[in-house]
């Protein structure tokens, strides 16, 4: 990676231990990264599309944060890691998961644990949903695309996962079924 790329991470770095962490397992953006910071890896929760100029394989959502300049992320506290991307200087190592369904299931769980947000908004995976009677996107992030046989859009309805219809059902129980999510959506 450039230069330019590891000193925009350690300032995001320094800038992010100096506020206090997300709440409820929210990702944070670490300058072009957004990152989960749970246990045993930091997860990819999101990036900026330019960021893969830097890296030898393209990055997924899902993908774990393994060692930061050759030091392991393996169990860390989120002070530790960004403590360990304020000197980066040589490089990121990143782990291939199973992607968007693992970062849905983990956001929808973490979902579960809040309260609804009371603009009807709320981000899961790389996803800005309206709850309604029908889920609708009011956002994607593009680095989900690849994930999707045709493009997403914004106004698209999530009407199904993994087989069962979504219409009518609470915010609660499509979350429900999101937590346990195998990878079928329409």
């Amino acid at each position: 990676a450039s230069p330019g790329f590891h000193t925009e991470l350690r300032f995001a770095a320094e800038e992010a231990l100096e506020n206090p962490p997300a709440t409820d397992g929210e990702p944070e953006w670490i300058g072009p990264l957004q990152l989960r910071f749970e246990t045993p890896f930091p997860m990819v929760a999101g990036f900026h599309d330019q960021i893969h100029k830097f890296f030898p394989e393209p990055l997924q959502v899902g993908d774990e944060l393994h060692q930061v300049d050759g030091e392991p992320c393996e169990n860390l506290s989120r002070k530790e890691v960004l403590e360990l991307l304020l000197t980066t200087d040589e490089g990121l190592s990143f782990s291939s998961t199973a992607g968007l369904p693992q970062t849905l299931r983990a956001d929808a769980k973490a979902a579960l644990a809040r309260p609804a947000p009371g603009d009807n908004l709320e981000w899961i995976g790389p996803f800005l949903l309206r709850w309604g009677t029908v889920p609708a996107l009011v956002d994607i992030q593009a680095s989900a695309q690849r994930f999707f046989h045709a493009p997403l859009n914004v106004g698209d309805r999530l009407a199904l996962l993994d087989g069962t219809t979504t219409r009518g059902l609470s915010r609660e129980s499509i979350l429900h079924l999101l937590s346990s999510f195998r990878g079928g959506m329409g």
